[in-house]
C-alpha cells in the first residue's frame, strides 16, 4: 500500500503504521459496505443500540428502527431474543405462540401442541374425537378416514361399521 498519515489519506479509509491497508471488520472504521464502524453490512451484524443500520439483518435483533438496532421487543414483527416464533414463545415473555408459528416445545404454543416446529391445533381425545392420533373409533362413530380409524378395521362412507364376511378386510 501507499505511505499515510491518516485513514483519510486511504481509499479505503485505513491506514495501519503508515501504510494503506485493506478494509476489514475489524479495522476499527466505517468503510465498505458496513452499516456501522465493523458491523452489518458483510460484517457481523451491529448491537442493540449501534446507529446506522439499514436493514433489519444489519443488527444483532433482527430488528432496525429509525436506523438504530433496536433491543427485541414482543411487537417488532421479528423471530428474536428468548422467542420461539415471531414475538411469542413460552419463555420469552411475549405470550404463546399461536398456531401456525414456530414452536421449540408443546408449552410455547396456545394449542399446548408443538409438532415438526410449528404449533399444531391440539387434538382432544375426549370421546367426541377418535382415530388418527386418538383411540380407534366404536361402530357407528362417523368421521373415519380408513379402516385404522375404526376399532373394527372397516370404515365405509366415513362412518365406522361392524365386520361382515364380505367387507374385504380380514377382521
Amino acid at each position: 500500500g501507499s505511505a499515510c498519515l491518516a485513514g483519510s489519506d486511504c481509499r479505503q479509509g485505513v491506514c495501519v503504521g503508515g501504510t494503506c491497508a485493506a478494509r476489514t471488520c475489524s479495522d476499527l472504521v466505517k468503510n465498505g459496505d458496513e452499516s456501522a464502524v465493523d458491523c452489518g453490512g458483510s460484517c457481523a451484524p451491529c448491537a442493540t443500540g449501534v446507529s446506522g443500520c439499514v436493514s433489519n439483518l444489519d443488527c444483532q435483533s433482527g430488528s432496525c428502527v429509525g436506523s438504530v438496532c433496536a433491543a427485541p421487543s414482543c411487537s417488532d414483527g421479528v423471530k428474536n431474543g428468548l422467542e420461539s416464533g415471531t414475538d411469542c414463545g413460552s419463555g420469552s415473555g411475549c405470550g404463546l405462540c399461536p398456531v401456525g408459528q414456530a414452536c421449540v416445545l408443546d408449552t410455547d404454543c396456545t394449542s399446548n401442541t408443538c409438532a415438526l416446529g410449528v404449533c399444531t391445533a391440539a387434538t382432544t381425545c375426549d370421546g367426541s374425537v377418535c382415530g388418527g392420533e386418538c383411540p380407534p373409533c366404536d361402530d357407528g362413530a362417523s368421521g373415519c378416514s380408513t379402516g385404522v380409524d375404526c376399532a373394527s378395521g372397516v370404515c365405509k362412507d366415513s362412518v365406522c361399521v361392524a365386520p361382515t364376511c364380505t367387507d374385504g378386510v380380514r377382521n
